[in-house]
């Protein structure tokens, strides 16, 4: 008679076994570390919680300033290593009924790294505003945007998925947002073609031949060969478990352009109807249904400009549009048509508006009153320039975090994080904007030679998914938390 105990030992070593790695690889701090080593693993929560890529992308520089962490200092006035914890007009208080001031001010007291007022153009309570517009579930019953700004430390969605699943969780609403033609970094749920028919342009590289970018700072023209009327292609491949309801396209106004869709394995191509156009911006919604699988799209006219794609979800809720150009640390942004950016904003029903910047200009931060004249002038004008273009929204900026280099055989972190971080701060806090501390987040746990041991971030300061999470977590809480405090100055 056959045997069959050393068959099902064999199955449940196996099983043991794979269990076993499986797990170790979904630990958070082991996926750090091979992530920060270019190797990616998914864990049992695969559709939520997949990894991304990390692109390294600061820049370097020897002759840079750098010291151990422990002996950070900052002679510069205004440049301190920690920025003020939270400022908030002493009117505030005074309006919430002496019954919940103490409610109030332990609220107060959870806002470490979040500095805002009430008060002024570009403060958070405009978009506070927006959100008491709830029902009582807490859900909004409008669609409420967020345009979140910022470089490869967010590029792919980073960051941005994990404050979307929060907020949406709060307050209701689901969608992507929006979705360039192409990206070197890798999505989740989403996977784009080469695009060959297009060149891709941003505010970043190509601003000095180029004038037309979209709200996000990028545009996709056609390759040098193109003649006008000659269909350009595109390809898509859509998961299954990306949230969204319709798909659209952005593109600079041609009022002849034509476009078309279908399934790559269709004979038959789909007309993609005009959902909305003003003297600036086209859109198509590109089918009337959730598409999903690999999609191609084509489009012609005279010299069409793309500005991207839009998985748009319900028509109320929190939606979150990733901007994300790697390298860039938001001075192209003032290249971006002011007007274009005003009826978009109106259009989007725009509530925040998020610069998350810094970290590619800690090589090269001197530490003198030049330096700090001239990232505080790039700063001050483009805050400048959002707060005129979308007067209604709210601003939140997100200074540098704690990143640093090798020295031999020593790690270091640069002392011009603490440098930029007070700067920016000065700025954001001037033109009445909001400011989170990111640098201050980061040194409080130990800052960037503790966050890479514990596989949260690798020395040059981009964060694993572990240090994403985190990040986004601490963000979303302080913002949430005031405008729990806001709440309560409501109260009659």
């Amino acid at each position: 008679m056959y045997n069959r105990k050393p068959a099902i030992l064999f199955l449940i070593f196996t099983v043991a076994i794979f269990t076993g790695l499986t797990a170790i690889f979904s630990w958070e701090k082991t996926k750090g570390f091979f992530e920060g080593n270019g190797l990616f693993f998914y864990s049992y929560n695969y559709k939520t919680t997949q990894p991304t890529p990390i692109v390294s992308n600061v820049h370097t520089d020897s002759s840079a300033i750098v010291k151990p962490i422990d002996s950070l200092k900052s002679n510069i006035k205004g440049s301190p290593i920690y920025a003020s914890a939270v400022n908030i007009h002493k009117s505030n208080r005074s309006q919430v009924p002496d019954s919940l001031r103490l409610m109030y001010d332990s609220l107060i007291k959870t806002i470490k790294y979040l500095r805002y007022s009430d008060a002024g153009n570009g403060s958070l309570e405009n978009f506070f505003n927006r959100l008491s517009k709830s029902n009582k579930s807490g859900k909004l019953q409008n669609l409420l945007r967020i345009w979140y700004y910022g470089d490869s430390q967010i590029e792919g969605d980073r960051i941005t998925r994990e404050i979307r699943k929060l907020l949406q969780n709060k307050f209701g609403g689901y969608g992507f947002g929006y979705v360039p033609l192409s990206n070197p970094a890798t999505y989740m749920h989403l996977e784009l073609g080469k695009q060959n028919d297009f060149q891709k342009l941003s505010c970043f590289q190509h601003r000095r031949k180029h004038k037309d970018f979209g709200v996000s700072g990028l545009a996709f023209a056609p390759n040098n060969e193109y003649t006008n009327g000659d269909w350009l292609e595109m390809y898509l491949n859509i998961h299954k478990w990306l949230p969204y309801r319709f798909l659209e396209l952005s593109m600079k106004l041609d009022s002849t352009a034509v476009v078309e869709w279908k399934h790559v394995s269709d004979s038959m191509w789909k007309a993609a109807t005009t959902k909305r156009w003003n003297h600036l911006v086209r859109v198509f919604s590109i089918g009337d249904t959730t598409l999903r699988g690999k999609i191609q799209i084509r489009i012609k006219g005279v010299n069409p400009v793309i500005y991207g794609l839009n998985f748009q979800g319900s028509s109320r809720g929190i939606v979150i549009d990733n901007y994300g150009i790697r390298g860039h640390s938001g001075d192209g942004l003032r290249s971006i048509s002011s007007d274009l950016l005003r009826e978009e904003a109106k259009s989007d029903k725009l509530g925040l508006v998020v610069f998350h910047y810094g970290n590619n200009m800690v090589p090269y931060i001197k530490n003198d009153e030049k330096t700090k004249k001239w990232v505080q002038g790039i700063f001050r004008g483009l805050f400048s320039k959002y707060k005129k273009a979308c007067p209604t929204s709210s601003f939140l900026v997100i200074g540098p975090g704690s990143m640093g280099k090798k020295e031999g055989d020593e790690s270091m972190e640069y002392e011009s994080c603490s440098i930029l971080n007070g700067w920016m701060q000065e700025v954001a806090i001037e033109q009445g904007f909001a400011y989170f501390d990111f640098y201050r987040f980061m040194v409080d746990a130990g800052g960037i030679l503790s966050w890479r041991e514990k596989g949260l971030a690798s020395l040059d300061g981009h964060l694993s998914v572990g240090g994403q999470k985190q990040l986004a977590k601490a963000l979303t809480t302080s913002v949430l938390n005031a405008y729990k405090a806001f709440e309560l100055t409501l109260e009659k």
